[in-house]
């Protein structure tokens, strides 16, 4: 509930500081005397844009500052306290919320538990806390989503909602993780593409080292006749020739073998040295011999080096890689392929699971859509019975649902509608004109909704517009049993409403050196007497008007 009120230096106020109850609080006082300031500065509090013109003239600032008790509600708690948790403003303590707005002619600053706050935040608080009623656009009962919700909860279709929810955030997440498989996949062109290039590397069959092997077997091949001529001519002079290095080693041989004979000491050794430059001799020619076949290439083998190199290059080229890095590629190219043949089938995979769920989430959409008509038509019949009670013997009231794209809250648009006067058409709420229409309509769904509505704070302006006699007492009743559940400030110019009330409080205005003072006091029993009189269009001096009022509120107590 709002527990204090402070206001400083706005319109007509220079200092008022007030503390309302639970229950039904009403203000009460003279046209003008500063009620519409009062319920301007709660406004404030709630996130309107604040004017410099509403500085009090000879100010430099306004300030307005609320205290909020939180109660017992654990959902409120928990819902304001996660909203400033996200905001990186200071939670609560002790139950109690301190909201403040200072406006200068600079602009205007904010503060919730005395952090500084952006009147976004201020704005979704106020939601949560406080719902005015009357001539001013602060009005969630208004808002369609608001209607849809109020219906849910009357219905008690929780557990259906919760399943839409969860089946559009299921469906959310398959749908982003089939946009990331297709963004990695590929075309079917660039499929055919890496294919190909796979394939060209896979068939070449490519080995390590053999690029160098057959650079060299190429160069000798090339220079085959001149080698085969060297090794002729080499073997042909060792062996072949008259008077071949052969035969003058043996020569030699023969010679020392001689020597030997006579002096073997020296000899002998040498004459078995040269014995092995003719075996050395000997193997040499057998090693040209052996070359010279090994030289032996035909035309068609050359053709086949050549070709091998060529592709070898080609590749080496094409791919701007050597053998090893040409393997490596053509690995991850074929690993590549084979995730994206896993990924089509993921694709159609993930495809099926989003129709299933669409499936699902339509099925339980039609349930929730089926249950809502049903509890529409209790609703709107519970409701019109209320405003009959409140002056629209003759008025219409329904609740529409239109059906919309399945989504987290069903697929049904909700419409609180009303036609105050025979003959009229059906309107949706926000488009009713009277402000005190569109208040009694408020109390009236206000109180059949009074146990599923967390909004702790109503406030009604104008609600007792063009209403007296009986239907004025109706709606004092039904303020009072709001009064019960909810704290209810009205501003009011109906004794019947005053009567009622747990707190009455008379805004007044004092002239104290030549400037214009709002004040407010709380009434104690005699004082609501002489202010229900006035109410009551009598003297204050009159007996019987007194009488009167003191009747009512026994009444009422």
């Amino acid at each position: 509930m709002l527990q204090s009120l402070n206001i400083r230096n706005l319109a007509t106020v220079d200092q008022l500081e007030v503390d309302f109850n639970h229950g039904l609080n009403v203000l009460t006082g003279e046209t003008g005397a500063g009620k519409s300031v009062i319920l301007g500065a709660v406004e404030l509090l709630l996130g309107s844009r604040g004017d410099k013109s509403v500085i009090r003239h000879g100010a430099d600032f306004c300030e307005v500052t609320g205290i909020f008790e939180l109660g017992s509600c654990s959902y409120l708690d928990k819902a304001i306290n996660d909203l400033l948790d996200q905001s990186g403003v200071s939670t609560c303590e002790d139950g109690q919320l301190l909201v403040k707005r200072v406006l200068k002619s600079s602009g205007s600053r904010s503060y919730i538990n005395s952090s500084p706050a952006t009147l976004k935040v201020i704005k979704a608080l106020g939601n949560l806390l406080v719902d005015i009623h009357g001539p001013n656009d602060h009005q969630s009962l208004l808002n369609t989503n608001c209607q849809r919700d109020l219906l849910d909860t009357y219905g008690k279709h929780e557990d259906l909602r919760s399943r839409c929810r969860d089946l559009t955030t299921q469906i959310k997440e398959q749908e982003k993780k089939l946009e990331e498989l297709r963004n990695q996949n590929i075309s079917p062109a660039e499929a055919e593409l890496l294919e190909h290039q796979v394939k060209e590397i896979e068939d070449a069959e490519l080995q390590e080292g053999e690029e160098e092997q057959l650079t060299e077997k190429h160069r000798v091949a090339s220079h085959s006749r001149r080698l085969l001529e060297i090794a002729d001519n080499c073997r042909h002079g060792l062996v072949e020739a008259d008077g071949s290095i052969n035969d003058q080693t043996a020569e030699y041989v023969r010679m020392l073998s001689e020597a030997a004979e006579i002096h073997p000491a020296e000899a002998q050794p040498l004459m078995e040295r040269m014995e092995n430059v003719v075996e050395e001799v000997q193997e040499i020619s057998r090693d040209l011999s052996a070359f010279a076949e090994n030289l032996d290439l035909n035309e068609e083998e050359l053709q086949q080096v050549e070709e091998r190199l060529d592709l070898i290059h080609k590749l080496k080229r094409k791919h701007n890689a050597t053998i090893t890095q040409l393997n490596e590629k053509a690995q991850e190219i074929r690993e590549r392929l084979n995730r994206l043949n896993s990924q089509e089938d993921l694709i159609k995979e993930t495809q099926k699971k989003i129709e299933s769920l669409q499936k699902q989430l339509q099925k339980t959409c039609d349930d929730l859509s089926e249950k809502r008509q049903n509890a529409a038509q209790e609703l709107a019949k519970a409701i019109s019975e209320k405003l009959s009670s409140l002056g629209f013997a003759q008025a219409d009231f329904e609740i529409s649902t239109t059906s919309k794209e399945p989504g987290a809250d069903g697929a049904d648009i909700v419409e609180f509608r009303f036609a105050p006067n025979p003959g009229e058409s059906m309107q949706p709420l926000r488009k009713i004109a009277s402000s005190g229409e569109i208040a009694r309509v408020m109390l009236a769904v206000k109180t059949v909704l009074s146990a599923a509505d967390q909004v702790p704070v109503l406030i009604f302006d104008e609600v007792d517009a063009n209403i007296g006699g009986r239907v004025a007492r109706q709606v004092a009743e039904q303020l009072c049993g709001l009064g019960e559940t909810h704290q209810v400030l009205c501003i009011t110019h109906l004794p019947q409403i005053a009567a009622g009330a747990s707190e009455h409080f008379e805004v007044g205005k004092r002239i104290e050196n030549d400037r214009t003072i709002t004040t407010i006091n709380k009434l104690d029993t005699d004082q609501r007497v002489n202010e229900i009189s006035r109410m009551m269009g009598a003297d204050e001096s009159s007996a019987r008007a007194q009488s009167h009022a003191r009747e009512m509120l026994e009444k009422q107590a």
